[in-house]
C-alpha cells in the first residue's frame, strides 16, 4: 500500500509540476497574442520576404493604374510606365511602406486574437488589408520629369498574406491547447499537487521535491531556448515541426516569445531551486520521524 502511495504521489507530483512550468510558459504565449507583439512580428517577417514584396508591387501597380485609368490618366508609353513600375516597386520596398503595414498590424492586432481562438473560423489566409496611398504618391512624386504631372491618386486597399491557411489553421489548433493550460494549468497542477501530498507518507519532503522538480523543468526550458535556439526547440515540442505546437512556436512566436519565455524559465528554475533549498533545510531540521 505504501508503495502505490508513493507512486500516486510522485506521478501527481510530476504531471502538476509540469502543468504549473506549462503554464508559466503559456502565459506568456497569450500575452504576445493578445498584446500584438505576435502579429507585428509575423508581418516583419512577410515584408522580409522577396516573394511577398513581389506579389505586393504587382498588385499595387495594377491598382495604380486602374486608378490612374479612372482619373482619365494615361500612363502612355513603355518607357514612363516603366518609371511608375519602377517607383512602386520603391514603394513597397520603402520604410514608409513597411511602417503602414506594421501600423496596420499593431491596429489589427485585436482581430488576430480573436481569428487565433476562434474554433468555428473557417480555413482562409491570414490577410491584412493595408492603406498605402501616402507611401505610394509620394514614390510617384519622386518619378523624374513626370512625376509632377501624375496627380495622387486614392489606392485601393491592399491584402497582404502574412499568413497562408494551412499554416494558420494549424496554429489556432496549436493555440486552442496553449490558451487551456494558460487558463487552467496552475489551478489543476496545485490541484493534483494537494492530491500528492495527501497521498503522500514523507510529507515532510513534499515541497522540497515539488520545487526541484519546478526547478529542473523550467530550467531544462530556458537552456534549450538558449543553447538550441527558437527554431530548433520547434521540432521538439510535441508533433514536431509541422504539429500545432510546432506550428504555433515557429510561424507565429518564436523569435518574439522566446526571450521572454528564456528569461522566465531562468527566473522561476533559480527561485524554485533556492526555495527548495530552504524547503529542505526546514525539513531536516524539523527532524522527528519521517512519515
Amino acid at each position: 500500500m505504501r508503495g502505490l502511495r508513493t507512486l500516486l504521489s510522485a506521478l501527481c507530483i510530476l504531471a502538476g509540476t509540469l502543468l504549473i512550468a506549462g503554464w508559466a510558459v503559456s502565459s506568456v504565449v497569450v500575452r504576445a497574442v493578445e498584446d500584438g507583439t505576435a502579429l507585428r512580428g509575423i508581418t516583419e517577417h512577410a515584408m522580409d520576404s522577396a516573394a511577398v514584396r513581389s506579389e505586393v508591387a504587382a498588385q499595387v501597380t495594377a491598382q495604380v493604374l486602374d486608378a490612374l485609368a479612372d482619373a482619365g490618366i494615361t500612363v502612355g508609353g513603355t518607357l514612363i510606365e516603366q518609371a511608375v513600375e519602377g517607383a512602386l516597386d520603391s514603394a513597397v520596398a520603402s520604410p514608409a511602406f513597411r511602417d503602414a503595414v506594421l501600423d496596420e498590424a499593431d491596429a489589427a492586432h485585436a482581430q488576430f486574437a480573436d481569428a487565433l481562438a476562434d474554433p468555428a473560423r473557417e480555413s482562409a489566409p491570414l490577410v491584412l488589408d493595408v492603406d498605402v496611398s501616402g507611401a505610394v504618391n509620394a514614390r510617384i512624386d519622386d518619378i523624374p520629369a513626370v512625376g509632377g504631372a501624375i496627380p495622387d491618386v486614392d489606392v485601393p486597399l491592399v491584402g497582404i498574406e502574412v499568413m497562408d491557411a494551412a499554416t494558420f489553421d494549424s496554429a489556432r489548433e496549436g493555440y486552442a491547447r496553449v490558451a487551456w493550460v494558460a487558463a487552467w494549468g496552475l489551478w489543476v497542477g496545485l490541484g493534483l499537487l494537494a492530491l500528492g501530498i495527501v497521498v503522500s507518507h514523507r510529507r515532510r519532503w513534499f515541497v522540497a521535491k515539488v520545487l526541484v522538480l519546478l526547478g529542473v523543468i523550467c530550467l531544462a526550458v530556458g537552456a534549450a531556448i538558449a543553447l538550441l535556439g527558437p527554431e530548433t526547440v520547434a521540432t521538439l515540442v510535441p508533433g514536431g515541426r509541422d504539429g500545432a505546437l510546432g506550428s504555433l512556436w515557429h510561424d507565429v512566436l518564436a523569435d518574439e516569445a522566446a526571450p521572454v519565455v528564456m528569461e522566465r524559465s531562468f527566473w522561476i528554475a533559480g527561485a524554485a531551486l533556492v526555495g527548495a533549498a530552504i524547503a529542505g533545510l526546514v525539513a531536516s531540521m524539523a527532524g522527528g520521524r519521517r512519515r
